[in-house]
């Protein structure tokens, strides 16, 4: 019996081998630097690299935000005491980093019984360690369905400047690099922009949707981007656009944006935890971290 369990099991293994080796694609794959390398097809599609996700891109070192105020727990509610300490620092300026300052809570026990409002950029919530005994413990104690921490930036896209309209008859899935009427007069360097894509009737055809009461402009897509370059007419932005483009169906066009969302916020180094009544309970504490329009 051991023998035959022994074969089953090498048996098993060489399959699993088989099958992971056969997972390849012509679509991606390594090149001599050890990186993804992506193929093209014959109209320029390709996956999109989102390699740069992270923090600003993931091009610079998390920092470690200087403390401007401390927080120790206090018995009962926590709730007005963390609230007010965010408050407080939500008033001071934010420096030429986009920090205001971290908040530094003590070690020990902090039961919040509503939610936690972060609304203002640049506040970092620092704990001293992330120990469910002797760490910074937040403990959500309201049986329903809330968040811990709700970090919420404003909403709404403010266009400014001229709209301008792209030059490439097809920018394909997965591109960063546009061309745009006097790009080079209009942008620059760094500029937040906002790339549209604005279908036509023919795009709403060729889905055979318009039977369904489908509409162009229900369907307008829109991609915050950064420029990363520019030469001419021509300009990159910081991340792949995850729609094609064709101006058989569609219109692209671009502009300079200004965003109310959060930005430079974190947290960072404690246990967040919820009180509940049994395994099956579906009143406690619900989301830990929620994060609502920020970059």
């Amino acid at each position: 019996m051991r023998i035959k369990f022994t074969t089953l099991l090498l048996f098993f293994s060489l399959c699993v081998l088989i099958q992971l080796n056969a997972q390849t694609t012509s679509l991606i794959a390594y090149d001599t630097s050890g990186k993804l390398s992506y193929t093209k097809d014959s109209k320029g599609n390709q996956l999109p690299d989102f390699s740069h996700v992270g923090y600003k891109n993931s091009e610079v070192a998390i920092p470690t935000v200087a403390v401007v105020k401390t927080v120790y727990p206090v018995d009962g509610d926590n709730w007005a005491n963390i609230q007010n300490a965010i408050n407080q620092v939500a008033a001071m300026p934010a420096g030429t980093d986009g920090f205001r300052g971290a908040i530094l809570f003590k070690k020990g026990l902090y039961k919040v019984s509503d939610t936690i409002q972060i609304k203002t950029s640049g506040i970092v919530l620092r704990g001293e360690g992330t120990d469910t005994i002797n760490g910074t413990r937040f403990l959500a104690t309201t049986l329903s369905q809330y968040t811990l921490f709700n970090f919420q930036g404003k909403t709404g896209i403010a266009p400014t400047g001229t709209k301008r309209a792209t030059l490439d008859p097809y920018i394909p899935y997965g591109s960063n690099k546009l061309n745009v009427t006097s790009a080079s007069s209009t942008f620059k360097l760094g500029d937040s922009v906002l790339v549209e894509r604005i279908p036509d009737s023919n795009w709403i055809n060729l889905l055979t949707m318009a039977q369904w009461g489908w509409t162009p402009t229900a369907y307008n897509v829109y991609f915050q981007r950064k420029i990363t370059a520019i030469s001419g007419n021509s300009f990159t932005v910081d991340a792949p656009f995850v729609d094609i483009i064709d101006t058989n169906y569609a219109v692209g066009s671009v502009m300079k944006y200004k965003s109310p969302s959060l930005q430079n916020c974190g947290i960072e180094n404690m246990a967040l935890l919820s009180a509940y009544t049994s395994d099956t309970a579906e009143n406690h504490g619900w989301f830990a971290v929620e994060i609502d329009n920020a970059i």
